[in-house]
């Protein structure tokens, strides 16, 4: 083994309680034997004392050998309950590794939720997070040095293999957090001597928001936004389309299409033809105003919306995907590369605060400017329309800039949340269980 590939160094070995107990029994037996001179006791003091070292080396033997790693989930979303796996290597060719127990420290370093968000909302909220941190400490098990920590057991791993184990977690909230250092221990074989050794890399985990459900309604809209004369056809290249099917060659074809084989089976030439699509680009803008409590709880709605709508446009959308995101600060998204930008929204949405008054007009240009024309910009805001999106603009701009500003205004789709048009497309998981609560209730009352 290389020398810059050892383990960590030993952070503590301690004794178990299991193992203090021992010490007590050992020290009234080497007292006793002190005392008394009796030779069949000081031998047994010095047999008592041999498995404390010999558990003690062992632990520090094992733990050289064994290389941890943690696996965090790629999409997490608040109110779940995740499986955060652990990896356990033994790197020793002939000796396995028994009992190995690693403790994960989890932390929120987002301040999504934090003393700036926490002075715009309500005591009942206070309340509703206090009650989710307390659910999250119960579901983890532990509380250690005031973090919640996780604990993953390795019963046996033998030598040159691996194995994996997992803990549940469960993030009450969207934001950043942080795991690690862990701890890596054993106490094999005896349970008196307890080795520990710290794993001090760290992972980011990005909890993004809860999920809800979307209605048939925000399908329809997305499903007919390339309907109409508006709608572009994108032609590309007979390289770059999707092979749908062999034909007959015809007068103009190009000869690099020619399948030969089919066409000496068939004894004339055939070609492959490709079918061009027609796919379809989406906008979405985030205006993440709040101001209140009311206000701050419709961002969260926004930004569960958010959530849920990347989710099932990474199937229905097959173009360009722009997403702005304006609170705090405004940040714009694009691309074609679906699984990319989803990824990069979602971690987004997860540490996204909301501002006071964000500027939404740049934003609103810039993503006119990275879908085709025609594409219609879903505009969600927690306050109504400004006051500029009625006269399309400043007095002290020119007439250039007021028609363009026009023809951006068109194509934006204003929705309000605590609007009813924002409850026909999206409801969250504890508006839905919110009738059966009420259902519930009433059955117990008509009981009564």
């Amino acid at each position: 083994m290389k020398k810059n590939d050892r383990q960590h160094e030993l952070k503590q070995t301690k004794l178990t309680p299991e193992g203090w107990v021992y010490i007590i029994i050992l020290s009234f037996i080497a007292v006793g034997a002190v005392l008394r001179n009796i030779n069949m006791l000081i031998v047994m003091t010095g047999m008592m004392v041999a498995p404390l070292i010999y558990n003690w080396r062992t632990g520090v033997m094992r733990l050289k050998t064994i290389r941890v790693k943690r696996l965090p989930p790629e999409r997490i979303h608040a109110g779940q309950l995740v499986s955060i796996p652990w990896h356990c290597e033994n790197r020793s060719q002939e000796l396995a590794g028994w009992n190995v127990t690693v403790h994960d420290v989890l932390r929120c370093n987002s301040n999504a939720f934090g003393e700036a968000q926490d002075e715009k909302r309500g005591w009942f909220s206070k309340i509703r997070a206090g009650v989710g941190r307390w659910a999250n400490r119960w579901i983890l098990r532990r509380k250690f040095a005031g973090q919640d920590v996780g604990r993953v057991r390795f019963v046996r791993v033998g030598p040159r293999s691996t194995e994996l184990a997992s803990y549940r977690a469960f993030f009450p909230q969207r934001g950043l957090y942080e795991a690690g250092p862990a701890e890596v221990s054993t106490s094999y074989p005896f349970g008196l001597v307890n080795c520990r050794i710290v794993e001090p890399k760290k992972s980011q985990i990005y909890v993004a928001p809860a999920i809800g459900k979307l209605h048939p309604t925000w399908e329809r809209r997305v499903a007919s936004i390339a309907v109409g004369s508006q709608s572009i056809e994108r032609r590309r290249g007979m390289e770059e389309d999707e092979f749908y099917a062999l034909r007959k060659w015809r007068s103009g074809d190009n000869l690099k299409n020619v399948h030969w084989r089919t066409s000496a089976k068939f004894g004339y030439p055939m070609v492959k033809q490709f079918d061009q699509q027609n796919n379809r680009d989406f906008a979405m803008l985030l205006d993440l105003c709040s101001f209140d409590e009311d206000s701050f709880e419709n961002c969260e709605r926004i930004l569960s919306f958010a959530a849920t709508a990347m989710l099932q446009i990474g199937n229905d959308v097959q173009g360009q995907i722009a997403v702005a995101i304006c609170g705090e600060t405004s940040q714009e998204f694009y691309g074609r590369n679906r699984k990319e930008v989803n990824r990069t929204v979602m971690r987004e949405l997860a540490v996204a605060a909301s501002g006071r008054d964000p500027q939404i007009r740049d934003s609103i240009a810039t993503l006119a400017n990275c879908v085709s024309q025609g594409t219609p910009v879903y505009c969600f805001s927690s306050r109504k329309s400004p006051e500029w999106f009625s006269y399309n603009g400043h007095e002290h701009e020119s007439k250039t800039q007021r028609q363009s500003m026009s023809s951006l205004v068109e194509l934006v789709r204003w929705i309000e949340v605590p609007s009813d048009e924002f409850s026909t497309l999206f409801t969250t998981k504890e508006e839905d269980m919110r009738p059966a609560s009420e259902l519930a209730e009433k059955w117990a009352v008509a009981q009564v």
